[in-house]
């Protein structure tokens, strides 16, 4: 069926459902009131005539199509006018009839503020004889431009007129639908006459004078969802309005608005709740303009509640009427119309009421239970848009939006004010606090005014304590609570004991707010905050009073004097001295800075400065600029240590120690490192000798630390404690370190011209396959110099089942007292560090990678301008300065001094701490780099390892958090990668060649721009021939040793590392050829490097009936003295060196692998594990219970992979595989002995079963 036949057969099909809503319907309401006003050239309207309309005069009619678009459709183009134009003329007529017209009349279009576009204009480009007659007619709210006529015209009221309007849509509406199946020459027609007859019967029916004083009283009004409203501060913090949609400001939230849809669906009341500036109104308006067609809506713009008779002539006026009623902030003085409003809606099932309330005031909701509620929390799609948008307007200079977005806990409102610094929040805050004071509502700010300070720097209070401190009953205090958690002004834990706040941002607005109004002062609120804030909260709290200076240092550390003495806690002694300590070193890190910029030593070298410091003057090279720096490092250093704790406080914390009765270890441990260096005397350390610990209720590992707290105070404090009363002496606590430590052997201790030596051994089962054994070996030393203090020296040893030592490389420790200082002074050390760190950083990892991005850029295009010049000789001084001016800038691009919270593959790197990839990067491409590729072939080996350097910073640059700021790393990254990549290559070729670079490149070019790419170009074609000829040379070599090797060329990709990175492959016959090149591998290796440079690597591996086998590779280079991995093969035994390579060579094989299976290893690692654990009575009863553990999970390796392991050897006849299979047996069977390993088998005989093995897998 034609698109025309199917139209005439039902042009209704699927519309019937709001008839006098469709937009149809709607336009030709307009008509029929151009008729009732008298504005019309036509005498009827026909709905579903020859098209949507006919528009009768005489013989004459016009032809009306209509065309709307949904919320948030493409706009039509000028094309799809047109087509829908050619349509209409074709369109069927009755008989004798003619058509004098033709109008499209559509809700939006190409054109913007028209209201009309002509035939001719549209057809302007391809004439047509029905194009003078055609008319395009853009109608955005048709119901409004009746409405209009009809207030203008005939004097009725806004909402009078409305009724009118709306019965004349559904009569054409119902006409349509009788019109749609009728002939041509049979549909029915509205004329003038009908028009008043129905005006006439609505206004009849109407309460006229009840509706006009609900509009005179500005309760109810229409909702205009078309005129724009333009406000450049709206992303600034506005109440959204429906304009704000229409000017395109407002933010779609389409997931969002769902849930509003679905609350609808529940119940037809919902009210939008939320905090302060949650993007309530937003949502909301969002929600209803997404719903809006088929029903009318008005909003309700005033407090005032109208009489129940004027309510009740509104609805009968629109009994029968899809309406909607929307009230934003509700709790805001519209509570009595929102009730009045509801009951109503209740019984009219044609009505949806929507309201937007703030979550503190929902408790006022009557019936509740009979609403929907819909939170309207913020979520990343939102803060991206919002953040886009501000971007586009110039109002943030945020270059992403997470880290903001994290910044603001999720919290828009904070969100809205940290992206644009404005004072939307301020003012929201100042509000909240004014009208408290004008309700007087002081319990509320008694609790905002202990609370909001320590709420600023992160703190909690505890409600016990809160209300003790105020004073307050339980009932006056809930109620002060309940009302503070739902205005979203503090909140408090689950378990509702503590009071915090929703964020430091919003808390320090609230201390503002509460000076501002006269509450308290700056100095009032930092004592309540440091002598109220939780114990485990109190350090941050102190911390951030002291470091911003809210209050002189004296009065604070006064406060908490008397704090610690009243409370006698630990945890307060603790966090107290922490706090202080922390915020001296902050506010001496901050003055040491200043001083460090008026001796010319750039920020980014104050951490370096500081780490410096920390070196004696001996142990310095004699180097005149690093030794400038770590003086002054030690400046600050100094400056710290003269920072003296009040003695006052250092007494109080003394006296708690020694008035507790607490078992925990925690609790000592951390008044005891708080107090770490701190300028203790005689009597003090006394007192604290005195307070020795219950070191007996300890576990080992806490009495170490709590010995290493007491050393980093006075070693004289850990003395005693050591060797205070019967049973607690040195040896007691050395044989508990003994007893307790994880497969730690017995310890031994012995006098030596050094002092007195104590010697300990640990089972090589403590160490993971794979891992490193120094930390154990280390912690183990550490561990013993502090329970023995009279130690001078600790050694301990990772040792076999049979108890000699590992072949481990690093097997062995010895450690001595001096090499040992307590932890507690590194952690005193760091705290410096990271001050110095943080107050150099930046504000934002998104403002540290956005500048970093554009330095980059900016050095990039520089360096190539120059180094262009200098391929032809020239030079630009302009150039050179752009150049030097991005490295100096480098001087200030510091990252902030804590990695990115929740960023793949941010680690410690990453910080202010260090000097990141990134800054390395951009300093290094600097002015004298570029000059020394100028003097190529001067220096190339040195210039194509630091180009070789530089791509590695370049791709750790690309690990940097880039996803912060919306993407991945930059493509100037890649740029200064490749530009790296072809200087690496150029450089190696003039090492290799010894001529000039510059001679590559045409002589006939005396242009600059792309110079280098030529000769980067040419160089890097000689170096791939050069690799060739280099890969023939030690095939030739090789192949005199190995008969029928190949040799595979390196990637020019491997850059200076092109000559370690050849790999050889060469045939074996048989197994007696694999045997005898695991016997001969050293010997053939050595003479094939004694034929090479010092410089030359390759890789040897051989290839077993097809099949490589990389166990059993020789790299040359392992046999110098020089390889650490040659070293450490040799320590484990493997002096045959054969070894994997690694896996950049194990990719450039031609033939596929076979490797040792892993389930020898692993069952072979937990047969010794367990010999040596019986061996030396480990994970018995009393042992640490890792140990247990351990031997049970070799037995459950030997179960998982014995099996497996006994498969592939079961076809395998020979002795020593046969004595392999009888230990896995062994442990498959039911006996009970304690054999182990058959003292038979071996180190020889195990490796003929891995050949045997490996030859098996080569066959397949």
């Amino acid at each position: 069926m034609s698109e025309r036949s199917s139209k005439n057969a039902n042009p209704s099909a699927g519309s019937n459902a709001g008839r006098g809503f469709r937009y149809q319907d709607r336009v030709g309401a307009l008509f029929l009131v151009q008729m009732l006003v008298g504005i019309a050239d036509f005498d009827a309207v026909v709905p579903e005539g020859s098209d949507d309309f006919e528009l009768r005069k005489a013989d004459d009619v016009t032809l009306v199509d209509t065309k709307t678009n949904r919320y948030g459709a493409r706009t039509r183009t000028a094309n799809l006018d047109r087509s829908d134009l050619v349509k209409l003329w074709k369109r069927p007529l009755r008989p004798d009839v003619r058509a004098s017209n033709y109008w499209l009349v559509v809700e939006r279009t190409f054109k913007d503020n028209a209201d009309r576009i002509s035939g001719n204009e549209l057809f302007s480009t391809t004439p047509s004889q029905n194009a003078g007659q055609s008319t395009v007619l853009i109608e955005r709210d048709p119901s409004r431009s009746a409405t209009a006529l009809l207030t203008m015209h005939k004097g009725l009221t806004p909402l009078a007129a409305e009724l009118v309007v709306l019965a004349l849509a559904r009569e054409v509406g119902h006409l349509a639908d009788e019109n749609g199946p009728l002939p041509l020459s049979d549909r029915k027609s509205i004329t003038l006459t009908e028009v008043e007859a129905i005006a006439s019967r609505v206004l009849s029916a109407v309460d006229t004078e009840r509706l006009n004083k609900i509009i005179r009283m500005g309760v109810l009004s229409p909702v205009d969802f078309l005129t724009p409203v333009l406000d450049d501060g709206f992303y600034l913090g506005v109440d959204v309005q429906p304009g704000h949609f229409a000017a395109g400001l407002a933010l779609d939230r389409p997931e969002a608005t769902a849930s509003v849809r679905q609350a609808f669906e529940r119940t037809r009341i919902v009210v939008v709740t939320g905090p302060s500036g949650a993007g309530k109104s937003g949502l909301m308006w969002n929600a209803v303009i997404a719903i809006r067609e088929g029903r009318l809506w008005f909003s309700v713009n005033s407090s005032a509640l109208p009489e129940p008779e004027m309510l009740s002539a509104f609805f009968a006026a629109y009994a029968g009427t899809p309406i909607g009623l929307v009230v934003d902030d509700i709790g805001r003085g519209k509570l009595q119309i929102w009730d009045a409003l509801r009951s109503f809606c209740a019984t009219e099932t044609n009505a949806l009421l929507i309201g937007s309330i703030r979550t503190e005031d929902t408790a006022l909701l009557a019936e509740r239970y009979k609403i929907s509620e819909v939170n309207a929390a913020g979520d990343k799609i939102l803060a991206r848009s919002l953040w886009s948008e501000l971007r586009s307007r110039g109002q943030t200079q945020w270059s992403g939006w997470e880290e903001p977005w994290g910044r603001a806990e999720g919290l828009l409102l904070e969100y809205g004010h940290i992206l644009t610094q404005g004072d939307r929040l301020e003012g929201v805050i100042l509000d909240q606090i004014r009208r408290r004071l004008t309700e007087e509502r002081d319990a509320e700010l008694a609790i905002l005014n202990t609370a909001a300070p320590i709420a600023a720097h992160r703190g909690s209070v505890s409600l016990d304590v809160l209300r003790n401190q105020l004073g307050f009953e339980r009932a006056e205090m809930s109620r002060a609570l309940e009302r503070l958690i739902c205005e979203h002004l503090i909140r408090i834990n689950e378990a509702g004991t503590e009071i915090s706040g929703l964020h430091a941002l919003r808390a320090a607005k609230i201390c503002a707010a509460l000076q501002e109004v006269g509450y308290s002062t700056g100095p009032e609120q930092a004592i309540a905050a440091i002598s109220s804030a939780s114990s485990q909260t109190l350090e941050p709290v102190v911390y951030g009073v002291v470091s911003a200076k809210a209050v002189e240092r004296d009065v604070a550390t006064q406060a908490l004097s008397d704090r610690v003495s009243s409370s006698r806690s630990l945890s307060d002694a603790a966090s107290a001295i922490r706090g202080l300590r922390s915020a001296d070193t902050t506010l001496a890190a901050r003055d040491w800075l200043k001083s460090l910029g008026d001796g010319g030593i750039p920020k980014k070298a104050a951490t370096i400065c500081a780490m410096l410091g920390l070196l004696p003057s001996a142990d310095m090279p004699d180097i005149a600029d690093m030794r400038k720096l770590a003086e002054c490092g030690r400046s600050l250093f100094n400056t710290v240590a003269n920072c003296r704790i009040p003695k006052d406080l250092v007494d109080a914390a003394i006296s708690t120690l020694e008035a507790t009765t607490s078992e925990s270890a925690e609790d000592y441990s951390v008044v005891l490192s708080s107090l770490s260096r701190a300028p203790l005397n005689d009597y003090q350390i006394a007192r604290l000798v005195d307070a020795r610990p219950p070191l007996e209720y300890m576990s080992i590992r806490d009495v170490v630390a709590l010995m290493d707290a007491a050393e980093s105070i006075d070693a004289r404090i850990a003395a005693g404690w050591a060797t205070r009363e019967m049973g607690a002496n040195d040896q007691d606590l050395i044989s508990r370190l003994e007893a307790e430590t994880p497969f730690a052997l017995p310890i031994t201790t012995e006098q030596t011209a050094e002092g007195k030596i104590v010697c300990g051994d640990i089972f090589e089962a403590a160490v993971k396959e794979g891992e490193n054994p120094n930390d154990q070996l280390v912690q183990h030393c550490d561990a013993i110099l502090r329970l023995a203090p009279d130690a001078k020296l600790a050694r301990v040893r990772l040792v076999t089942s049979e108890g000699t030592k590992s072949l481990h490389l690093d097997a062995e420790k010895r450690i001595s007292r001096a090499n040992s200082p307590p932890e507690a002074f590194a952690v005193a050390n760091r705290r410096v560090i990271d001050s110095v760190a943080r107050e150099i950083g930046a504000a934002s990892w998104s403002e540290y990678l956005s500048r970093g991005e554009a330095l980059a850029k900016r050095g990039f295009h520089a360096f190539c301008k120059l180094l262009g010049d200098l391929q032809v000789r020239r030079f630009d001084p302009a150039t050179l300065e752009e150049l030097n001016e991005v490295v100096s800038a480098c001087d200030d691009l510091i990252a902030p001094a804590e990695p990115p919270k929740n960023a793949t593959g941010a680690d410690s790197s990453f910080s202010g701490k260090h000097l990141t990839p990134l800054q390395d990067l951009i300093f290094n491409l600097n002015g004298r780099f570029c000059a020394d590729i100028a003097t190529l072939p001067k220096d190339a080996s040195r210039i194509a390892v630091n180009a070789r350097t530089l791509i590695v910073r370049c791709e750790s640059a690309m690990q940097e958090p880039w996803q912060l700021l919306g993407s991945g790393p930059p493509e100037i990254l890649t740029s200064i990668g490749r530009l790296l990549r072809d200087i690496e290559i150029v450089a190696l070729e003039a090492a290799a060649s010894n001529i000039d670079p510059r001679t590559r490149w045409p002589a006939t070019n005396n242009k600059p721009k792309g110079a280098f790419a030529l000769v980067a170009r040419a160089s890097r074609a000689s170096f791939q021939t050069r690799l060739q000829e280099q890969r023939r040379a030690l095939e030739r070599l090789v192949a005199h040793e190995l008969p029928g090797a190949a040799v595979i060329a390196p990637k020019s990709d491997d850059g200076v590392l092109w000559r370690t990175r050849f790999v050889a492959t060469f045939p074996l016959m048989n197994f007696d050829a694999l045997q005898s090149w695991t016997l001969n591998a050293r010997h053939i290796g050595e003479r094939i490097r004694a034929k090479l440079t010092d410089e030359d690597d390759i890789c040897l591996v051989p290839v077993l009936n097809k099949s490589a086998i990389p166990d059993f590779s020789y790299q040359i280079s392992h046999a110098t003295p020089l390889s650490i991995v040659g070293r450490t093969l040799e320590a484990a035994g493997r002096t045959n060196l054969l070894t994997l390579p690694d896996n950049n060579l194990l990719e450039r094989l031609p033939v596929k692998s076979v490797f040792i299976p892993t389930e020898f290893s692993v069952v072979f690692r937990a047969l010794r594990d367990i010999e040596g654990m019986t061996n030396f009575g480990l994970a018995q009863e009393g042992r640490p219970g890792s140990e247990r553990r351990r031997f049970e999970e070799a037995l459950q390796e030997i179960e998982d992979h014995g099996a497996r392991l006994l498969e592939l050897l079961s076809d395998i006849s020979n002795p020593a595989v046969t004595r392999v299979r009888s230990v896995i047996e062994h442990f498959f069977s039911d006996a009970h002995d304690d054999k182990v390993l058959d003292k038979e088998l071996s180190p020889s005989d195990l490796h003929h079963v891995i050949l045997l093995l490996v030859f098996k897998l080569t066959e397949g």
